[in-house]
């Protein structure tokens, strides 16, 4: 409803899974009554569809990658690993804690991306990649 809403029909690829480091199931564990933005899921286990980002083939380009995925931040980003390479997106992570943090930021600095700032309530971090704007200005530059 949101997507038709807000013009974004042909933008918008929509999926109904998790998101995941690999192909598979989860079961679902779904957040208190007043709050289903917590929502989570447990992979392994139960009849949810799990896909990675790379096994969904997204048409490019990728310029941003919003993950608040509730504790399953790095298996996300080791699923991305493909589209991130390729399209060298910002990404906005939310990491909840010290751990979660540093977790996520081993696995992106290892990516060649580094940590822009602190956002929100809730620890969110954007991170971009090192060479990104080079890289840019290269493809512009092609025929």
């Amino acid at each position: 409803m949101n997507i038709s809403a807000n013009g974004l029909d042909r933008q918008v690829l929509t999926s109904c899974c998790a998101i995941g480091d690999s192909d598979g199931v989860a079961a679902v564990r779904p957040g208190p009554p007043g709050n289903l933005g917590i929502t989570a899921v447990t992979f392994g286990a139960g009849s949810v569809p799990v896909r990675s980002l790379d096994s969904l083939a997204i048409a490019g380009p990728i310029g941003l990658l919003k993950i608040d995925v509730e504790g399953a931040e790095t298996a996300v980003l080791r699923g991305a690993q493909a589209t991130i390479e390729q399209w060298l997106p910002d990404i906005v992570v939310e990491a909840g804690d010290t751990p979660a943090f540093r977790a996520v930021a081993g696995l992106l600095l290892n990516c060649g991306y580094v940590p822009h700032g602190r956002y929100a309530a809730t620890a969110t971090y954007l991170f971009r990649a090192a060479d990104q704007e080079r890289r840019m200005r290269g493809i512009l530059a092609a025929p």
